[in-house]
């Protein structure tokens, strides 16, 4: 239910973003701003529009040290001192190789093939949760009050979903992307993106969950 009210409200201020850009003549995330707050909101959103992308850049790289060295240990049998298991190192070659050539690209549409390869390789993840849920659910760890749902913990679990929807700081560079693009086009493609992201969450936090329980971890 949480889920879903903050893919709905992520759809409504999307489409509403690009209401407001036709209204005040202007579309970019900070001319609309502009428009509104004056001069301090303009300063205040570039402000947050540095931070917000390079805070996701850490934490990026955080969960590649985390997720891709034990994928690496686990796949080629390697000890922990190797190389390719040290944190530093694979972070280093996943930002050289990886996150700067595609930070790289003028034009966002030329991401599109990127987009279509992440998407099918979230779906395929999604798939071997799905698959393997059952077996590993029998070597997981019990956990007491696994399934009590509704506690203190609501507070960062918003934090985390509204996180995964951010995307209102490359509207504009999308919106510019599209052929022929106008309110209805736009409206249209929010909420099928919207929708198809929410019950990837959906499942993803519900296999994810049901195979760990209490011993999933945040990121």
């Amino acid at each position: 239910m949480l889920l879903l009210l903050v893919a709905i409200v992520t759809d409504y201020s999307l489409i509403l973003m690009v209401r407001a850009a036709h209204l005040s003549g202007t579309y970019s995330y900070q001319g609309i701003v502009e428009a509104a707050f004056g001069y301090p909101g303009y300063v205040a959103l570039s402000l947050m529009q540095f931070l917000y992308p390079f805070i996701a850049m850490v934490s990026y790289n955080i969960v590649v040290g985390d997720t891709i060295t034990k994928v690496f240990i686990r796949l080629f049998s390697l000890r922990t001192t190797s190389l390719l298991a040290r944190r530093d190192f694979v972070v280093a070659l996943a930002t050289l190789f990886v996150t700067i050539p595609l930070c790289l690209f003028r034009d966002l549409a030329k991401l599109a093939r990127w987009s279509l390869a992440s998407l099918v390789l979230v779906l395929f993840i999604l798939l071997c949760i799905l698959i393997r849920m059952s077996s590993i659910s029998e070597i997981v760890p019990v956990t007491r009050d696994a399934w009590a749902f509704a506690d203190t913990g609501i507070v960062p679990a918003i934090g985390i979903m509204a996180f995964a929807f951010m995307c209102h700081h490359n509207v504009f560079l999308l919106y510019e992307s599209i052929e022929d693009a106008s309110q209805t086009l736009w409206d249209r493609l929010t909420h099928i993106s919207v929708g198809v992201a929410c019950v990837v969450s959906f499942l993803f936090g519900i296999a994810g969950y049901a195979t760990f329980t209490g011993n999933v971890q945040g990121k």
